[in-house]
């Protein structure tokens, strides 16, 4: 009974947040994203912590919405949203699994996609969306001193694998129970801060941000975040080259003397061609979900109901069945079905898209001539997050095709929050000073 008047305490409180100040309270939820660990159980209904102050904020803007009489836009999201959202909910039905698969529904599809929705219809200036990116690089710093803290004490590491503990093959976790956890969440916001350094490289704030990060990611030993990261640094010096055809020969030739390397030969064979035992799970899970998808094309396995669909076609007994199958295609198409997969790929497509009208944009005629030095550097803005947000986003879907970026709370509401930084920045001062070139 107690637990359940604080619970509801809480969310009066961040209701009456949200009305005060809306920006401060949606910039509160993204500090405190890892506070899904705090898991509460009310009137016998699993809950975190976070989904409360959620809740708080969603009724908060509902109230505004009505009060204010309010639209609610989606900037071109609207119709694949709701294939998304259909698609979850029929693999929810589906399941073996539905009571838990509901709880899945609640914290990894719908709630933060009404987060999305709150975030892109209140931010709307370049001041906003550079505070958003701050307090991404706060909650990347506290995350990273205390996994450094954790290497070099090996105190508070997650106790799953006991040789995460051990000075020798010591994994951080942070406030996370496993390393990619950890790595799966800084490698986005990372990105986006080597970018940033690359633009103002006497941002003190955006360099400690970057190094403690890439700190915790390479004693997280994530190979994939690292991966993602260096990825995004390939496809970023090939955006910028005049000669794309020569830099993609170059960068080719490249990757071919890494991979033949004595020098790297070791690293690369196990984290790039998953030439070790992990990686080897992950080849024979692949090449079995891909079995289980072939004979369930259009439905897939059902939310959080992959162990079930894919026990008929696992015929290794050398590991056991993991939850998901460490890649983000076969991922979402064994949770959500076809129509779930191919709304996320249209969801990243629209993302890419607003991403690449950003990058494009110059000044008309008129503002050629008329410019004063505010509208260029807003121009300039544009296109510089337009990149980051793109090359941040690569970073994530390079990573997920050996790990789940997305069926996790912070790292969906992380996922959203990307995609809603893009049509914040599409909105700053666009129709005043820029067009399409």
């Amino acid at each position: 009974m107690m637990l359940t008047l604080i619970s509801v305490i809480t969310i009066i409180i961040y209701f009456l947040f949200f009305l005060k100040n809306q920006r401060l309270s949606i910039l509160g939820v993204i500090l405190l994203l890892p506070t899904y660990l705090i898991k509460l159980n009310i009137l016998s209904i699993p809950t975190t912590f976070l989904e409360l102050i959620l809740i708080g904020i969603f009724i908060g803007f509902l109230y505004k919405l009505l009060k204010d009489r309010n639209d609610i836009k989606l900037y071109g999201f609207f119709i694949p949203i709701i294939i998304f959202l259909v698609a979850a909910i029929i693999s929810t039905k589906i399941s073996n699994h539905s009571i838990p698969a509901l709880g899945i529904l609640k914290a990894y599809i719908i709630e933060p996609i009404l987060f999305f929705i709150v975030f892109i219809n209140t931010f709307k200036t370049k001041k906003e969306l550079e505070i958003v990116i701050k307090t991404l690089g706060i909650t990347v710093i506290y995350l990273s001193v205390y996994a450094i803290f954790q290497k070099i004490t090996g105190i508070g590491i997650g106790t799953d694998d006991p040789s995460w503990a051990i000075e020798k093959t010591r994994r951080v976790t942070s406030v996370f129970s496993y390393p990619n956890a950890l790595g799966l969440y800084l490698a986005p916001i990372v990105t986006i801060f080597l970018f940033k350094i690359i633009n103002k490289p006497k941002n003190i704030f955006n360099i400690i941000v970057f190094v403690l990060g890439l700190l915790a990611i390479i004693f997280a030993r994530s190979s994939g975040a690292l991966m993602g990261v260096v990825a995004s640094i390939f496809l970023y010096l090939f955006i910028i080259s005049k000669d794309k055809l020569r830099s993609f020969i170059i960068g080719f030739i490249g990757f071919i003397l890494i991979l033949t390397s004595p020098l790297t030969y070791s690293f690369v064979n196990k984290n790039l061609l998953l030439g070790d035992f992990s990686g080897k799970i992950r080849v024979q899970m692949w090449e079995e979900t891909s079995s289980m998808l072939r004979e369930h094309f259009i439905s897939g396995g059902g939310l959080n109901n992959f162990k079930d669909a894919l026990k008929p076609y696992h015929k290794q007994t050398f590991f056991e069945l993991y939850l998901y199958p460490h890649n983000i295609i076969l991922n979402t198409w064994s949770e959500l079905g076809f129509f779930g997969l191919l709304s996320f790929v249209i969801i990243i497509i629209i993302f890419y898209t607003k991403n690449k009208n950003n990058y494009n944009y110059s000044l008309n005629i008129f503002w050629q001539d008329n410019a004063d030095d505010k509208n260029i550097k807003i121009l300039k803005h544009k296109k510089e997050i337009a990149l980051i947000l793109s090359l941040s986003m690569f970073t994530l879907l390079i990573h997920g095709l050996v790990d789940v970026p997305f069926f996790k709370n912070d790292l969906a509401i992380l996922f959203w929050i990307i995609i809603g930084l893009a049509v914040v920045n599409e909105k700053i001062d666009d129709n005043i000073i820029i067009i399409k070139k």
